[in-house]
């Protein structure tokens, strides 16, 4: 999401207003940004769960961090193109963060990462199943269970 952020500065900074003109490849540009946000999202995930093992005594056993992990580097990958979405914003916007912190907020309502999916209303569950976190945090969730990466596998 901050990805976003990113995007939208480049146009106050010195040749910023040229790079949507510029000859260089849209798509080299989004994933070179892009990577960067979604290895950081992937460490971030990591990160949390060694902490979540070791201060709150997390039970996930060694086995079954390869899985939960290859669903967070899913859910870094598959969300990093909401950024250059918000960041489209910046350039209208003074402030991005009046934009950036209620997606964010709403995502993580919607995702089910804080509530199950079932207290939604109809209309918002709907909504919530056409987002990739959603899929991934579901995934997430059964990997840590102990169901095989195979078995998650949406294809």
């Amino acid at each position: 999401m901050y990805h976003g952020k990113l995007f939208g500065r480049k146009h106050r900074r010195p040749g910023g207003p040229q790079l949507p003109a510029s000859p260089a490849s849209r798509l080299a540009i989004f994933c070179g940004h892009a990577a960067v946000y979604v290895v950081e999202g992937f460490i971030y995930v990591a990160v949390s769960l060694a902490m979540g093992s070791l201060v709150f005594g997390l039970d996930l056993p060694p086995g079954r961090w390869g899985g939960v992990l290859l669903a967070a580097l899913t859910a870094a990958v598959t969300s990093s193109g909401l950024g250059p979405a918000v960041g489209a914003l910046a350039y209208r916007l003074v402030n991005i963060n009046l934009v950036v912190n209620p997606v964010c907020f709403v995502l993580v309502l919607l995702s089910g990462a804080n509530m199950p999916l079932e207290e939604l209303p109809p209309l918002l569950r709907t909504v919530s199943y056409g987002l990739p976190l959603t899929h991934s945090i579901a995934a997430a969730r059964r990997l840590a269970a102990g169901a095989g990466v195979t078995e998650v596998l949406p294809f």
